[in-house]
């Protein structure tokens, strides 16, 4: 349905009023009966918008008050892509604030899962216009304050926003900064030790650096292309433009460079891109940032059309396995993202993955065991428990996650893991156990009251919710856990 969509709008293809009628409700009733890409028809009508209004125009305005979320996301999308000049400040905010809840928040997994979240760039261009839309005098605190929402915070469209306010002569947003580090009683932010910019050029230094070497031509520095066609490819089809915020400053710490490299060149070759070129635009690009020519990438690189990595044909490429096996265990979550997405379509065995899996946490474990799922399917369950048994500390909520999936019994030693990672030291290893806790409840399985308790108390008490309703824990989770064993005794 997409391409049959993109040909709308061109003048020198003629498709009949009834047809481009017909193409556009059906669309919209695609949307409507939930298909798997419904947001990537709605990004395709949001473009037909743009480039001609009169045949969408119509149709979006009929639905922005639409009772499933869905469709009333991608026709505010459509509609403020064919005018937003139509709605005022306040109906377009107003429409922002009532779609926002009902879009998931980021998560890597689903770029993992290629699951389609082009909602986030549809509620994206939504948060735009309302923003275009406000005066002068109110478009810098509506930044500050309407559109600070996680789902807001990508790379992309925090340039965006403030290229919005430079163009009318107002005060950029300050340097985002990373997201807050969560604890039991007051928030507290990490020291920044780089600015949002500096983070930003790191990463693109980083990657810059991985296509250069001795055959790359030398001086071409000094021609100043207008735009970088192959590097913005790159950056484009790997997801670069799509991570949080938060995900830039894990650039500015020690960070393991070759890994980088091998996983990046890798990336490359499975794009269509003409690699030579993208060796001199690396130089280019390094070069400008030496020189401090420019505020971001954001600066210099075009937006760019291009297929997605094409992973089924890494098989056939010269890789360094060591290092892209090691980029799994990288700093940046979207650098894990493609590590696993390398390694999924090569051999691995179970001592390679052993090794990854006692290093791992947070979402380089959940990378890990995608692949322990992927390649040794019947010895995940073992692999899981072994792994509990030896280290259960920090972020091991994805442990927990597939053995509930796997619905996995709970034996002695497996039932006394879960319950002591109640009282882990990391919030989301210990919300994790609650789920499989509560999922075996459900099953008709007893729970030992006292280590809920004490994992209660330990998170602030049962009414430590309220004083600290800002914070994110697992207490809610654990009281309700606590509850369910009391009413059932």
């Amino acid at each position: 349905m997409q391409p049959a969509l993109a040909l709308l709008g061109h003048q020198e293809i003629l498709v009949s009023d009834r047809w481009t009628q017909e193409l556009i409700r059906q669309s919209f009733k695609t949307i409507e009966d939930g298909a798997s890409d419904k947001f990537s028809i709605g990004i395709a009508l949001s473009d037909v918008g743009a480039k001609a209004s009169h045949l969408v125009e119509a149709e979006a305005a009929s639905k922005l008050e639409a009772f499933d979320s869905s469709v009333k996301l991608v026709a505010w999308a459509t509609a403020v892509s064919c005018d937003s000049s139509h709605y005022d400040a306040t109906a377009i905010a107003v429409a922002l604030q009532e779609l926002l809840p009902n879009v998931e928040p980021f998560n890597i997994r689903d770029i993992f899962d290629n699951k389609d979240r082009s909602d986030r760039e549809l509620v994206q261009r939504v948060a735009l216009a309302a923003l275009k839309a406000q005066p002068d005098d109110r478009i810098r605190s509506f930044a500050e304050y309407e559109l600070n929402d996680e789902k807001l915070r990508t790379v992309n469209l925090i340039f965006q926003i403030n290229h919005i306010l430079r163009s009318r002569g107002i005060e950029e947003l300050p340097t985002p900064l990373p997201e807050a580090k969560r604890a039991v009683s007051p928030v507290t932010l990490s020291s920044v030790g780089v600015s949002w910019r500096q983070a930003n050029l790191y990463a693109c230094r980083s990657i810059a650096t991985a296509f250069i070497n001795n055959k790359t031509p030398a001086g071409l520095e000094q021609r100043h292309r207008r735009a970088f066609p192959q590097f913005a490819g790159l950056m484009s089809a790997s997801g670069f433009m799509t991570v949080p915020v938060s995900d830039l400053y894990s650039w500015a710490q020690a960070h393991d460079e070759p890994a980088v490299h091998s996983t990046m060149k890798a990336v490359a070759a499975l794009i269509p891109l003409d690699v030579h070129a993208l060796a001199q635009e690396a130089r280019e690009v390094l070069h400008i940032l030496d020189t401090d020519a420019c505020e971001s990438m954001f600066d210099f690189l075009p937006a760019v059309d291009i297929a997605p990595p094409a992973w089924e044909k890494v098989a056939a490429l010269p890789i360094n396995r060591e290092e892209v096996k090691r980029a799994l265990l990288h700093t940046s979550t979207w650098i894990n993202h493609l590590a696993a997405n390398i390694c999924e379509y090569l051999p691995m065995t179970r001592d390679e993955l052993e090794v990854l899996l006692s290093k791992a946490k947070g979402y380089s474990l959940r990378c890990v065991i995608n692949l322990i799922l992927r390649h040794h399917f019947e010895e995940t369950t073992q692999m899981m428990l072994q792994h509990l048994d030896s280290d259960a500390t920090g972020d091991v909520s994805g442990i927990f996650e597939v053995l509930r999936k796997l619905d996995t019994p709970p034996s002695t030693r497996l039932m006394n893991s879960t319950l002591v990672c109640l009282c882990s030291d990391n919030e989301k290893a210990s919300e994790s156990a609650t789920e499989l806790l509560c999922h075996w409840l459900d099953q008709g399985i007893p729970i030992d009251e006292a280590p809920v308790a004490k994992a209660v108390d330990q998170w602030g008490g049962r009414d430590g919710y309220i004083r600290n309703s800002f914070t994110s824990t697992p207490l809610l989770p654990l009281i309700e856990l606590l509850n369910r064993i009391e009413a059932a005794q």
